[in-house]
């Protein structure tokens, strides 16, 4: 197996999760963060480094795993100091930055992957094999939903440094609608957010119409701390359905709400099986690309049209209007 030595920015939840697949791919792991990059690195094999530009110097990808407001910067210096980079998402906070980013990976000649990990969830993965097979037939009419806790990180709760919940959470259901449906031609976005006892509590919805005529339903739901996380899609076509459902595909349903026990983990993300892990698949899946050359189920430009389509969603809302998406990068 290619040697491979992966500098990984950030030691929070998603941090963890991208060293312990990093540990089991087996590449020569680096950390640098603001705190605890010293334990994350001593849990999994790892070695911290004191800076970025340390960091830069001495490998070969970066793995970005930060507050979305820092993506762009972090990305740019990796790609300048010739680093290949791979982003959790969002690839950026603006449709600018991102457009920016792919530019300049062009340019400099390396692969920027954007960490959209539901591509690689297996339910989603065989909806998609369905769909291309032509076993749906023409697409009518795709419904997505994602539920889970309010994240605990002040970061979260600021729109202008994590974009809200449609740049975090739905954009995941909007990568899947272009994944599964193909370009989108206009938005029309709303979302309403109420404070409780327990915390904020804020939903949003955005209909999202194809270039091929099918309509996407997208709806996202941040709730109180005892909220459990699910997720959820309909695919509607012309010669036949298919829907998923996390909370009774176990068999088991839970009203996050009903339940007074505080989570005992970050319950606005998957549980995740550490032997079985779709972002061990994710990061795989990255390693070939960036090493043997291999197909890659996400690149660039995904990640820039999943920012694109986000940040229309979200400028409808402001406007009480529907959007029209012109061309990658353009909103009328």
């Amino acid at each position: 197996m290619p040697e491979l030595r992966v500098g990984l920015i950030g030691a929070g939840t998603i941090a963890r999760v991208h060293a312990a697949a990093w540990s089991k791919i087996g590449v020569d792991l680096v950390v640098f963060a603001s705190s605890a990059a010293q334990e994350l690195a001593d849990a999994y094999g790892g070695t911290a480094v004191a800076s970025l530009p340390e960091m830069l110097a001495g490998v070969d990808v970066v793995d970005i795993c930060t507050p979305t407001a820092s993506h762009s910067a972090i990305a740019r210096a990796a790609l300048n100091a010739n680093c290949d980079v791979i982003c959790e998402k969002p690839l950026a906070r603006t449709v600018d930055e991102a457009r920016q980013l792919v530019n300049l990976a062009r340019e400099r000649g390396r692969h920027l992957l954007p960490a959209h990990v539901v591509r690689y969830f297996p339910e989603y993965v065989k909806a998609q094999q369905a769909i291309v097979a032509g076993r749906l037939g023409q697409l009518a009419v795709l419904r997505f939903s994602r539920t889970g806790a309010f994240p605990t990180a002040g970061w979260f709760a600021d729109d202008n440094e994590s974009g809200g919940i449609v740049l975090d959470q739905m954009i995941h259901d909007i990568d899947q609608a272009i994944w599964l449906a193909g370009p989108v031609t206009t938005v029309h976005g709303s979302e309403n957010q109420v404070t409780t006892e327990t915390g904020a509590v804020t939903t949003a919805h955005a209909l999202l119409t194809h270039e091929s005529g099918a309509i996407s339903h997208c709806r996202s739901f941040w709730g109180s701390p005892t909220t459990e996380f699910a997720y959820t899609f309909q695919v509607a076509g012309s010669r036949g359905n298919l829907e998923f459902d996390s909370r009774t595909s176990t068999g088991i349903r839970l009203d996050g709400g009903a339940r007074s026990a505080a989570p005992t983990s970050d319950t606005h993300l998957p549980k995740i099986d550490a032997t079985n892990s779709p972002y061990l698949h994710e990061l795989s899946n990255f390693f070939h690309r960036i090493t043997l050359g291999s197909a890659s189920s996400v690149e660039s430009h995904d990640g820039l049209k999943a920012v694109e389509i986000a940040s229309a969603v979200s400028q409808s809302i402001k406007s009480g209007n529907p959007i029209t998406v012109l061309n990658e990068g353009e909103l009328a």
